[in-house]
């Protein structure tokens, strides 16, 4: 079993605005969530984006098991933006990320350890 990410680390706070549907003036109707101890690493990796594009990445967020609350599931509010037609966002220190990708990851014993959230 891995340890938590350290909370030395994890004292930013992220907005997160998912996307949950598009009204009938075209606009996105969005759900928000603040999410606190987090961390956010730079990061000038190239991902493709579900469109199939090449994206570099700005940063990766690291978002912990048990130190960041709320607990939510990124991956399905990341899917539920796309299913709805619009995408998921996060905003830190006043700048705001797209997501990209959503990267679940598990320690030896198959038990979630933390989420690590591509940003462009």
């Amino acid at each position: 079993m891995f340890r938590p990410i350290s909370a030395k680390i994890m004292k930013s706070t992220v907005t997160v605005t998912v996307c949950t549907g598009i009204d009938m003036w075209r606009n996105q109707v969005v759900e928000t969530y603040t999410v606190n101890h987090v961390f956010m690493q730079p990061s000038t990796q190239i991902v493709k984006s579900v469109t199939n594009t090449d994206r570099q990445l700005q940063g990766t967020l690291f978002v912990d098991a048990r130190r960041s609350r709320p607990a939510l599931d990124w991956k399905a509010l990341f899917q539920a933006a796309q299913d709805a037609g619009g995408d998921m966002r996060v905003t830190l220190r006043g700048i705001q990320y797209t997501v990209l990708s959503v990267s679940e990851y598990r320690d030896f014993a198959d038990k979630f350890h933390h989420w690590e959230i591509g940003v462009a």
